[in-house]
């Protein structure tokens, strides 16, 4: 939002009761005219004093004039001169009353206005020279005269022959009156000029008050209660003023105000966007978080948040319920809450309380962290941050007996190589008694059973190698009938005879991609599975193998491409299982049998066996019915078919000097026998050490080497590295029974040519030998 300054000129005027300049119009004027008032007042008195003033010089002026006439009639006893003497006086206009007395406060005459006590009294005009008669030189009383009066009295005498003789008093009487009529043309016309004045400076203050006060104000008013959030980013008041004096003052105050309130406007609004952003990027930190987080009242229990994946946990949002009851179905407070412990004694927050505990509705483990804080309104709530913990407590017990399993696993892997030693020398004498001894000969037969029994044992070896995960699968074309029929014929010899085994085996199936010895442990831990579920009682196991195509759709929740496939069936009619159970058979350890019958591996095994030969497992069971596992391996196009019980070729022979190492006597003994009957000159060593010396101290008399892994002092792959830094070209062969360090692959990369493993046969021996002899010879 930015200020643009935008001129607004026209406002609706609102109309004002009380306004503040007619008040003070009110007082100013109410001022004015006391104050004029009194200046009028003020200017009348001194206007009265000086006509008074003026009239005191007038009498003392008559007085000069009639005071020698006044004293010529007094002396003479005119009484008809003194009566026109007075009567000329009061004729005068400032005179109201004249009166004449004799030396001895007599009345002689008097005329007009006189003043008798504290009143004035009106009379006649009387002149009496004699004075002798009180009752006649009285005057005659009037009414009262309503206006002041004063005097002006003076001495009258006479002077004769240079003598000066008194002759009485003369006063002389004027009025307000006299003072009135002269001054109250003055006075009006000072009333009238005072009005005029008033009425007119009341209209000229009233028209430039409301020009330059009342009118702007109005507009300033009126503006300001146009100003509103949708324009405050635009508004601007211009009453029209350009000098700078209090109102443009009030002008530019009220704009720079409209502009501060718009800039806080707009920081309120960007604060709430922000604050609502905030609030937004907080839930959705809350909600990605796969902890169920809630917050409660630590008094009532009331639940007042929860983030979206406890709502997805518990189905439902559960804002505004009891904690105890809705999270944990409980009818009271937790005997788990921590309430107590999540304030000090000082009603403080006393830190994170962590415990761990089983949630009765989710039937899952937790791992909380509970801590009161202070809510949006005050109050303390509790946080409570749980983490499922359920699959990681599954996993840690999965590895703790994955850890035994690898350390059983390294075992046997150790007593296979052992092993290995011990039936390689039997294998491959027996080999040769049977090229040695007539066919038809008790010797040769007794010969064959050692060499089948030493073939057997080799096969049981490779079991343990491949359980110990030591050994290199090789997938090659195999007829699983083939392998069926030698799982059933172990089978039948093993399980009891209350345990019918019937088989239903197609033998024109075709071909799968697959080792055969990983093929014969998933069928052998099938049926053994099956008998084990029957064994207390008399029971059926049907087995079946078959072609079919699998078509979209068919098998639910199946990973598998359309098209044809080998069906592997076995069935049983023992105690069957319920679907919670069935959910979890193939999760390593898990078992449904007592403690010592089973280790919880053999489904595991055959679920991953199955899976990485791009396969698939059903599992169809009923509790009380029976059980029947689906196999689902692919076929191979039948191009490349080829029977794993095809005829070996003829074995080769060959006239090359090979370096034999290998620190079993007895097997580098043997090894040295079946190459020599090959035709190769051999030279044995038992020490990898003086291989090497021999190699290096003639490298052009070797035309391989062969040698076994392990050994003390230097193992195989060191020999080889070695004898590869002498001569780069020299073939060479490992010979191995069990290895950590090393397989094919690996063999491959340090430059070893060829990789056996034991118990080796003949031919075996004699293919491997003149193939890597002929390869590098070109």
């Amino acid at each position: 939002m930015q200020w643009k300054g935008k001129q607004v000129k026209s406002y609706t005027r609102i109309p004002i009761k009380k306004s503040i300049v007619t008040r003070l119009l009110k007082v100013v004027f109410s001022l004015y005219l006391i104050i004029a008032t009194g200046v009028t007042l003020g200017h009348m008195f001194m206007e009265y004093r000086y006509q008074k003033d003026s009239i005191s010089r007038d009498l003392k002026d008559i007085q000069k004039t009639f005071e020698q006439g006044l004293a010529l009639d007094l002396w003479q006893m005119d009484q008809n001169s003194l009566h026109s003497t007075i009567k000329g006086m009061l004729e005068i206009p400032v005179i109201v009353g004249v009166e004449i007395q004799n030396t001895n406060n007599l009345n002689v005459a008097v005329g007009g206005i006189i003043a008798q006590g504290k009143a004035a009294a009106n009379c006649g005009l009387h002149v009496d020279l004699l004075g002798l008669d009180p009752e006649a030189s009285s005057m005659h009383k009037n009414e009262p005269y309503t206006l002041d009066v004063f005097m002006h009295q003076f001495p009258i005498v006479y002077t004769y022959e240079n003598e000066i003789r008194p002759m009485g008093t003369a006063t002389l009487y004027s009025s307000t009156s006299v003072i009135f009529r002269r001054v109250k043309m003055g006075f009006l016309l000072l009333g009238i000029n005072a009005v005029l004045k008033t009425v007119a400076l009341w209209f000229i203050f009233l028209y430039f008050s409301n020009k330059l006060l009342r009118i702007p104000l109005a507009d300033l008013t009126s503006a300001t209660r146009k100003v509103n959030l949708e324009n405050l980013d635009s508004f601007k008041i211009d009453i029209g003023i350009s000098d700078h004096n209090e109102l443009k003052l009030l002008e530019t105050s009220f704009n720079s105000m409209i502009g501060n309130l718009s800039e806080s406007v707009c920081q309120k609004e960007q604060a709430k966007a922000e604050l609502i952003a905030s609030h937004d990027r907080f839930l959705t930190v809350l909600d990605g978080i796969e902890a169920t987080i809630y917050v409660a009242d630590m008094e009532t229990y009331e639940i007042l948040f929860m983030n979206k994946y406890m709502i997805d946990t518990f189905k439902q949002d559960l804002t505004g319920e009891i904690c105890w009851k809705a999270l944990r179905g409980e009818s009271g407070q937790c005997s788990c809450c921590t309430n107590d412990r999540l304030t000090g004694k000082n009603g403080n927050t006393a830190g994170v309380c962590v415990w761990q505990d089983k949630n009765p509705i989710t039937d899952r483990l937790y791992i909380n962290h509970d801590r009161a804080i202070e809510w949006t309104d005050g109050r303390l709530v509790r946080l409570q941050i749980a983490t499922d913990v359920t699959d990681i407590r599954k996993m840690e017990e999965r590895l703790r007996q994955a850890q035994k399993m690898e350390a059983i696993g390294n075992l046997a892997g150790g007593i296979a190589h052992d092993f290995n030693n011990l039936l390689y020398p039997i294998i491959g004498l027996s080999e040769m008694l049977l090229e040695d001894l007539p066919q038809n000969s008790l010797e040769h037969e007794n010969s064959q059973v050692i060499f089948n029994a030493g073939q057997r044992a080799g096969g049981l070896v490779k079991q343990i190698l491949a359980f110990s995960r030591q050994s290199d699968h090789r997938l090659t074309p195999v007829r699983v009938q083939n392998v069926l029929k030698e799982v059933l014929k172990l089978c039948r010899s093993t399980i009891p005879a209350n345990i019918e085994i019937r088989e239903n085996i197609q033998q024109n199936c075709g071909l799968v991609m697959a080792d055969p010895t990983q093929v014969h442990q998933v069928a052998m831990n099938l049926i053994t599975n099956a008998f084990h579920a029957m064994e207390d009682k008399n029971g059926m196991i049907d087995i079946g193998f078959k072609e079919t195509t699998v078509i979209n759709n068919e098998l639910p929740d199946s990973s598998l491409l359309p098209g044809k496939y080998v069906l592997l069936s076995v069935s049983d009619n023992g105690i069957g299982m319920d679907s919670s159970t069935v959910n979890n058979i193939f999760e390593p350890y898990f078992t449904t049998k007592e403690k010592g019958k089973g280790t919880g591996l053999g489904l595991a095994v055959v679920y991953g066996i199955v899976k990485e030969h791009k396969g698939e497992v059903k599992v169809y069971s009923e509790k009380g019915k029976g059980t029947t596992f689906n196999i689902y391996l692919p076929l191979i196009a039948k191009s490349t078919e080829r029977a794993d019980t095809d005829h070996e070729a003829g074995i080769v022979t060959g006239t090359e000097n090979i370096l034999l190492v290998d620190d079993e006597e007895s097997v580098a003994t043997l090894e040295g026998l079946i190459l020599s009957r090959l035709g190769y000159r051999v030279t044995v060593k038992t020490s990898s050490v003086d291989a090497l010396n021999a190699f290096r101290a003639n490298p052009d008399l070797f035309d391989m080497v062969i040698s076994d892994m392990t050994m003390p002092g230097m193992t195989g792959d060191q020999l080889s590295k070695n004898i590869l830094l002498i001569r780069p070209d020299t073939p060479i062969i490992i010979c191995t029974g069990f290895s950590e360090r090393i397989n094919k692959e690996q063999a491959g990369i340090i430059g070893v040519k060829g990789f056996l493993m034991k118990p080796v046969v003949k031919s075996d021996m004699a293919h491997t030998v003149r193939k890597v002899l002929d390869e590098s010879s070109g």
